[in-house]
């Protein structure tokens, strides 16, 4: 068994760009999220996006968001 939940979270901007985030996080022995982990993920997009993500995205904050440990590409089947 993989113990890992699978998440989306889509966000529309005030420009109604739409942002989706394929998240990918641990579970812990009673298969529910870690909580160390949701605040780690919550202190990535704070640290890239500040704490408005109703602007444009920059190129510096794409890759921040990139660098995430938590996001992940979903296969295209």
């Amino acid at each position: 068994m993989q113990r890992k939940a699978h998440l989306a979270i889509a966000y529309w901007n005030e420009q109604k760009q739409p942002w989706i985030w394929f998240l990918k996080f641990e579970l812990d022995e009673r298969g529910l999220l870690k909580q160390s982990d949701i605040g780690n993920f919550i202190k990535y997009v704070v640290e890239a996006m500040g704490t408005r993500l109703n602007g444009d995205i920059s190129e510096e904050q794409q890759q921040k968001l990139s660098n995430n440990p938590y996001t992940f590409k979903p296969s295209e089947d």
